[in-house]
């Protein structure tokens, strides 16, 4: 069995085993208790009256995968982790104070946890138990992770494809100071990037591994605009969220893309401005803060062709 440690940074995964809030978590919790299905009465057309199912080892990545083709004629397979965001676990259980997205803004009441499937309490559950095992137990759950990509890759190349993953589904914690990226893909035949959204400033990109590609998520934030250009400059993309009216004015744009075509940004040329649909409780909030305008990216687009340099992320 493959010891998925040796593509940790144990330094820091030791200092949050050690913490006071792993501390707290562990006291009230086992891993076993979070990373186990409940059970629960499922009803089907073969089981009318319904069956038990559950009491099973609760999985970290996603059931669900999309495909890609590329030009080359490879697919590329996608799964994605999808813990609580911002202070999700916080409003469920008081006693655990922290956040998922320290940099998150407006967006904390607009992620996509407010839509479709992740509203249900079922995946809201799975996410805040899946996030308590990952704060009580770094280690243990990097671990898990690991091997959980490793057989994903394993399937993937067997396919004839390549896997690609997503940890920050639905939060914004700094993956590339936990796990040795560069190392575990060079170790994992099938496995070719992680890739993630995120609101931390440029200096994020200090250091960064060749295999984790980042999309910058423009805010309402005074110093939002300023990073933006930044990771543009650098050659990396950003990410902009705009009601679907406003959206379509500017899709066709020179150097801007349609996240909502795919979700996986890995495919986009480096130094592009993806606008997204806002979905779920976003698209109840007004265009000027977090919702940005035609206006505003049009402008963007300006100043981004002068920023941006011809360098590959």
């Amino acid at each position: 069995m493959n010891n998925y440690s040796n593509y940790l940074d144990l330094l820091t995964i030791n200092r949050l085993h050690n913490s006071t809030l792993a501390k707290l978590i562990r006291s009230q919790f086992t891993y076993e208790e979070l990373m186990t299905t409940p059970m629960r009465l499922h009803k089907s057309k073969k089981y009318p009256e319904g069956k038990w199912v559950g009491n099973n080892p609760r999985e970290i990545l996603t059931t669900s995968s999309h495909k890609f083709e590329m030009k080359n004629g490879k697919k590329i397979t996608t799964k994605g982790v999808y813990l609580s965001p911002a202070n999700e676990v916080s409003f469920q259980l008081p006693m655990f104070q922290f956040t998922m997205c320290s940099n998150s803004g407006l967006c904390a009441g607009a992620c996509i946890n407010t839509a479709g499937q992740m509203v249900y309490n079922q995946n809201k559950q799975a996410r805040i138990n899946k996030t308590l095992a990952f704060k009580g137990w770094p280690k243990r759950f990097c671990s898990q992770l690991l091997e959980e990509i490793t057989d994903e890759s394993r399937k993937a190349l067997q396919r004839g494809e390549e896997l690609h993953a997503r940890n920050n589904g639905t939060s914004d914690e700094l993956w590339e100071r936990l796990i040795q990226m560069d190392l575990f893909k060079a170790c994992t035949p099938g496995f070719t990037t992680f890739y993630d959204y995120t609101k931390f400033g440029i200096g994020r990109i200090k250091g960064l591994p060749d295999s984790y590609h980042i999309t910058f998520s423009i805010d309402e934030n005074p110093n939002s605009v300023k990073n933006a250009l930044a990771y543009l400059k650098a050659g990396y993309s950003v990410a902009v969220v705009m009601h679907e009216n406003e959206k379509m004015e500017v899709v066709d744009l020179p150097g801007v893309v349609d996240g909502d075509l795919s979700d996986h940004r890995p495919l986009d040329p480096p130094g592009s401005i993806v606008v997204l649909k806002a979905k779920g409780e976003a698209i109840k909030l007004p265009v000027g803060q977090f919702i940005k305008s035609a206006e505003f990216v049009r402008a963007l687009n300006r100043a981004a062709f002068i920023v941006r340099a011809p360098c590959v992320v």
